[in-house]
């Protein structure tokens, strides 16, 4: 294995060389066919989204799909959930005695 001076070595110009040798080597590309693909409808949209919502998983897509949005918004009021520091705030306590 060769191995060169990093002040020999074009930085600048090696994607030049690279993509030079890799297209004399290679054979020509052979043309692809290509068929016009329309978009999908808004009918199709939402059978497409209604689909994976009733999926096992949750895709991340649905996230900013505002119908099924409301699924990943945290819900304040779950009782598995401890109340936010907010709601704890008693201003009563301020005047209250330490060991209160």
């Amino acid at each position: 294995m060769h191995s060169a001076n990093i002040s020999d070595i074009h930085f600048r110009n090696s994607c030049k060389k690279r993509c030079a040798t890799a297209v004399s080597t290679s054979e020509p590309a052979k043309r692809q066919k290509t068929s016009n693909i329309t978009p999908p409808s808004q009918n199709e949209m939402k059978n497409f989204f209604r689909k994976i919502s009733e999926s096992k998983e949750n895709p991340a897509i649905l996230k900013i799909i505002m119908p099924y949005a409301t699924d990943f918004t945290p819900v304040l009021n779950n009782p598995r959930l401890p109340a936010p520091l907010t709601e704890l705030y008693n201003p009563d306590m301020l005047e209250s005695n330490y060991l209160d």
